[in-house]
């Protein structure tokens, strides 16, 4: 029997030993990032926006993601967690999706086949229902993109965050008449209410300093940020990963006609991308710098060379752990986004903690800086 046993054990241990693409037993998308002093604390919740009538036939309904700085305690999650509270948090309303990896699609594709297993073995970097840290802290939302619809796309931003001393909520992005949002201007107007009812919504809230407000968005989420912070007073700083702020077709299908002048956006913007050259490649429309230009505040651009549109987001942060996810890639995507959070980290400690340190990206990422406007 014992010996038995230690062979099993010696089979065990050796297969861990030959299984590189295992994912580590801690923090495992993080990477070379370094957590901030706090832990971090995950809840799911769903709302309504009583001004708006919803897609379900009711008012408008919202499903509120929150990571915040937390004392220990609460459940370890894993990252195929945030998926099974999506699709089962109590309150949801009719027509919402039921299968645990729907947050995970990319577009319409689905989780490979073993994805759900492999989502499930990755340790998330936050405790649900962990205790709240004392205090007050700057709140960021986040505005999720078009077919990367879940927060989950952006969690890393936002456990990193949290662990830093920030309060971030974001919502899946859905259409204003029905479940699955469409680039049009109505769905867009969506998403911006969607992130005005959020800042309302947690200014009150007693663990946030409403003094101290920023917005970030992804892709579409990124357009609804700035058009958001171009009719508040309240919001301190922006910031967009691969946003069609700079693609002056979008502009004129969805901010122009919702009346957003980039000279209205009073708060420093930093935006990423990938080099102009690389856009041209893609076969991207043709990128305008208006928003850099004449601008009343700091204005940044980071430029990440090597990078899909999905690396900006979860899919780019899995392949550090899992390569080749979603399909083969040229070359490992994941320490370029590490980097790239930390700077965006570390130009919201700017503009909402007063913190003067420079901003110095590690290369291969680029800074390109506009100095405001006198």
């Amino acid at each position: 029997m014992i010996r038995t046993l230690l062979l099993f054990v010696a089979l065990v241990l050796g297969g861990c030993a030959t299984a590189p693409n295992e994912p580590e037993p801690s923090r495992p998308l993080w990477g070379g990032l370094t957590p901030g002093p706090h832990r971090v604390g995950f809840d799911l919740s769903w709302t309504e926006d009583g001004s708006r009538p919803g897609w379900n036939g009711g008012k408008r309904p919202i499903q509120v993601w929150r990571w915040y700085p937390a004392r220990p305690g609460g459940e370890r999650m894993t990252l195929l967690d945030y998926g099974r509270l999506s699709a089962t948090e109590a309150g949801a309303p009719s027509g919402w999706m039921s299968d645990e990896s729907s947050v995970f699609a990319i577009g319409e594709d689905a989780l490979p086949a073993g994805g759900r297993e492999k989502l499930a073995a990755i340790i998330a970097g936050a405790a649900r229902s962990a205790p709240a840290a004392r205090g007050r802290y700057p709140l960021i939302v986040m505005g999720p993109g078009w077919s990367y619809e879940s927060p989950v796309n952006q969690h890393l931003l936002a456990e990193y965050l949290a662990s830093r001393g920030y309060v971030v909520v974001a919502a899946p992005l859905t259409g204003a008449a029905q479940l699955k949002a469409a680039v049009t201007p109505a769905d867009f107007d969506a998403q911006v209410r969607d992130i005005d009812f959020l800042i309302d919504r947690f200014k009150a809230h007693p663990s946030v300093d409403p003094s101290r407000i920023g917005l970030f968005g992804f892709d579409l989420g990124g357009m609804s940020a700035v058009a958001a912070a171009t009719g508040r007073d309240d919001v301190d700083a922006v910031v967009g990963f691969d946003t069609g702020v700079i693609a002056q077709s979008l502009i004129d299908q969805l901010l122009t006609p919702r009346g957003v002048r980039f000279s209205e956006l009073q708060v420093p913007y930093l935006h990423a991308t990938r080099p102009t050259a690389e856009n041209v490649a893609r076969r991207l429309p043709p990128e305008t710098l208006a928003i850099f230009e004449n601008a009343p505040a700091e204005r940044l651009l980071v430029r990440v060379p090597g990078m899909r549109h999905a690396d900006y987001a979860l899919p780019g942060a899995l392949e550090g752990v899992y390569p080749a996810f979603w399909g083969p890639v040229p070359e490992n995507p994941a320490p370029k986004l590490q980097a790239l959070i930390q700077t965006a980290g570390a130009f919201f400690d700017r503009h909402l903690k007063d913190d003067d340190t420079p901003l110095s990206p590690p290369p291969p990422l680029t800074l390109q800086s506009w100095p405001a406007a006198r």
